[in-house]
């Protein structure tokens, strides 16, 4: 029952996953129930925090929005915030329709300090640096350090992030899975799951299942993996094709025989070679 306090969490601090969600899905317009629905789907009804608890996170949210003053923002920094926000109402179907003050400057923060973030994922980043600095002890360091390292640039880049931070979570792993402690491994992990599996594109259609049915984790995490390998198939870098030292030596030194041979007559030496 929804209305049930939990003896899992009866007590505890809330766990940081748990309270990114529920600061996520409060932004983008879901109800106190379906906040707590989707944390007993995320982690089982004996560690789901209460309907109480939900509605604790979500009030101090509620009460601490003021509207969004555009005429105080910049154009350009404006312009970036709206395409943030056009494509949230597009993830979130129509229900995100305006960003607060706090959200607009977190957003056009975030967008300053990775530029080539894909949209959602600037969203997402801002809503849990939002998140942190509404916590007696704020815990920056994944944020920063997903920033600071720019790992979206790349697949072996992500996965090299996900690596390094796996072992934070005391928790043993599950039937083979990755342990979690926060949303910005969650994704990462996501994707390095992809990197590592050999069906790669099946592990792909199941990311895009879970994003679909409005998993925001796994729409982070497409919205990553999209731009990465947007990035990799635009790269004139990607398959041009790279002389070795031994084929130019042996290519100077044929050029070196020719003038030999023909004493720089240019014309007999193409006669020649058609020959």
């Amino acid at each position: 029952m929804i209305n049930k306090v939990n003896k899992g969490l009866k007590g505890k601090k809330i766990p940081m996953t748990q309270r990114q969600l529920m600061s996520v899905w409060c932004r983008e317009g879901w109800s106190n129930a379906d906040i707590q629905r989707g944390l007993i789907e995320k982690v089982g009804e004996d560690e789901a925090a209460s309907l109480r608890l939900v509605q604790n996170v979500t009030k101090a949210i509620k009460d601490n929005r003021v509207p969004w003053n555009r005429l105080e923002t910049g154009g350009y920094d404006a312009g970036f915030i709206l395409e943030v926000l056009a494509d949230v109402n597009e993830k979130t179907n129509g229900k995100k329709t305006l960003f607060t003050q706090e959200e607009a400057d977190w957003v056009a923060w975030v967008c300053k300090a990775a530029p080539d973030l894909p949209p959602y994922g600037v969203w997402m980043i801002a809503q849990l640096y939002m998140n942190e600095t509404r916590v007696t002890n704020p815990q920056f360091d994944q944020l920063d350090l997903f920033i600071g390292t720019r790992c979206w640039e790349s697949l072996d880049s992500i996965k090299e992030y996900a690596d390094a931070r796996m072992t934070i979570d005391p928790d043993g792993n599950i039937e083979g899975r990755i342990p979690q402690s926060n949303l910005m491994v969650e994704v990462a992990s996501m994707i390095r799951h992809i990197v590592y599996e050999e069906e790669g594109d099946k592990e792909v259609a199941e990311l895009e299942v879970l994003a679909a049915s409005g998993d925001h984790t796994a729409k982070f995490a497409l919205a990553l993996f999209e731009s990465v390998e947007d990035d990799f198939d635009d790269d004139p870098q990607g398959y041009q094709y790279t002389i070795r030292d031994e084929d130019l030596n042996q290519a100077r030194a044929n050029e070196e025989l020719r003038n030999e041979l023909f004493g720089g007559d240019n014309e007999k030496r193409d006669a020649d070679e058609k020959i």
